[in-house]
């Protein structure tokens, strides 16, 4: 990007941008967290994952194009975070707002983030032939092996610098970032066995799950001084010009929204936006905020 574009840019997005609008923030308990960072992680779904074109969607009046329906929300909510960026979104209202229930249908979503990872790619080779016709007792046994051991083991053999190792260690102490092997178990289920065995069989299958010390129930712990650290760093107004400049094709770089926000450490609240925007964060929200209910 040239300088004078990167400039346009920076005042485009001053033009809508007032920091103090998020200075009630420090009121946000978990839950309004949570569905302020759900409705945006909802709306960056709907932008990477539709053709968005602003001008298509102004000018549809319709109602029977579902899509195009979810991006008309989309652009509302975009003005309404320009305007009252933390206005109250009522508990009950879960409308365009970010949902994974503990038991859900498994959807093509749930593997972005390691779709792409060599051993998934080697797995999609290997099913090119039959899997009678496997070279090998070791490639047939890799083509069983469960998608969490995968994961795991992609998670054990990453190599870390020293920086990286001593981060990792950081994060894992202050219970703020978390594997996402461990978080989820991709399971098969049989749905023309009775439901009474089905039961039994999950019953069976959990309780020997978590007798590994790796996979036994951690419920992080999101308290207030966690929540006064979010506030600090600014990370919903660093998410909101991300997302806007976005939206509005300004594409600020990080620099810009950390002098738009007068911060400099702004590698760390990227790292810290980006868990607050996956799904591993906002499960981990969502299942503190089940246990108090």
């Amino acid at each position: 990007m040239d300088r004078s574009r990167a400039v346009e840019n920076l005042n485009k997005a001053k033009e809508w941008f007032d920091i103090e609008h998020y200075k009630e923030i420090n009121n946000f308990d978990l839950n309004d967290w949570y569905m302020h960072l759900s409705r945006r992680y909802w709306m960056l779904k709907i932008l990477k994952h539709t053709d968005f074109d602003i001008k298509k969607i102004q000018n549809y009046n319709e109602c029977d194009d579902l899509i195009l329906n979810q991006q008309k929300k989309f652009l509302g909510y975009a003005e309404l975070i320009k305007k009252s960026p933390i206005i109250k979104i009522a508990s009950n209202n879960y409308s365009h707002v970010f949902k994974s229930e503990p038991v859900r249908y498994f959807s093509i979503l749930d593997m972005e983030y390691w779709i792409n990872d060599g051993w998934f790619e080697d797995a999609c080779r290997c099913l090119d032939n039959k899997i009678e016709d496997t070279e090998s007792d070791e490639e047939f046994d890799f083509l069983v092996k469960p998608v969490n051991e995968h994961l795991k083991d992609i998670f054990k053999g990453k190599e870390y610098t020293e920086q990286e190792q001593e981060q990792e260690k950081q994060d894992q102490e202050q219970q703020v970032y978390f594997n996402d092997a461990q978080e989820h178990a991709y399971l098969s289920i049989d749905l023309n066995t009775p439901d009474k065995i089905l039961r039994e069989k999950f019953k069976l299958w959990l309780k020997n799950h978590r007798r590994v010390e790796s996979n036994k129930l951690k419920l992080k712990n999101f308290g207030e001084s966690i929540l006064r650290d979010w506030c600090d760093k600014t990370i919903l107004p660093f998410l909101d010009l991300k997302l806007i400049s976005e939206v509005e094709g300004q594409s600020l770089t990080l620099m810009q929204c950390a002098e738009m926000l007068d911060i400099e450490d702004y590698k760390t609240i990227n790292k810290n936006a980006k868990f607050l925007m996956s799904m591993t964060g906002l499960n981990a929200i969502r299942n503190q905020l089940h246990q108090a209910e």
